[in-house]
């Protein structure tokens, strides 16, 4: 029986062939052969996120929290054969957050963690940036003499943290 949609060639030495065109897509739906991977960055540094599709050339989008991403100063973004990867620089507490990367309707996604940095001096706590429930916090000084010693404490909302600074040997001047 011919298909109703066949054409009719004829052939050298009497022979008849039919063909036939089909309308079915035969496309392989694009997955991700290597997903988005959690990653912890800190404040004013920078992340890149990686995947691998898999397949080659096709583009991507990037969001976060559901808002399309733009390149710019802020993202870099870049796609290499099956590779896409994205770089966030100058990182800050506020970028903290899930990261999504879509392919139609596949996505594959990575939560970002930004720890901030402050700053102790012997009159208080300095942060120099917003403290946020993904941030750590990190504490540095610089002893510059003996009067130095003590009991300092750092608190915050939640919670209270005391250590004992002594001071050992002598601090030397430097005379011009």
């Amino acid at each position: 029986q011919i298909p109703p949609r066949a054409e009719k060639y004829s052939g050298a030495g009497g022979y008849t062939f039919y063909t036939v065109s089909s309308n079915v897509s035969s496309a392989i739906p694009v997955t991700f052969k290597q997903k988005l991977k959690n990653q912890e960055a800190v404040e004013e540094g920078s992340v890149t996120l990686r995947c691998e599709l898999s397949k080659p050339g096709v583009p991507v989008e990037w969001r976060r929290d559901a808002q399309l991403l733009k390149e710019g100063e802020k993202y870099q973004m870049k796609q290499e054969g099956r590779m896409a990867e994205m770089l966030i620089r100058n990182l800050t507490l506020t970028d903290a957050g899930e990261y999504c990367c879509f392919v139609g309707t596949v996505v594959t996604s990575a939560d970002i963690k930004v720890r901030g940095m402050c700053q102790y001096n012997r009159y208080g706590l300095k942060i120099t940036g917003k403290d946020t429930v993904r941030s750590t916090l990190c504490i540095s000084y610089e002893i510059r003499c003996s009067n130095d010693a003590g009991k300092y404490t750092c608190k915050t909302k939640d919670c209270q943290s005391t250590a004992e600074l002594t001071v050992k040997g002598k601090i030397q001047r430097k005379y011009d």
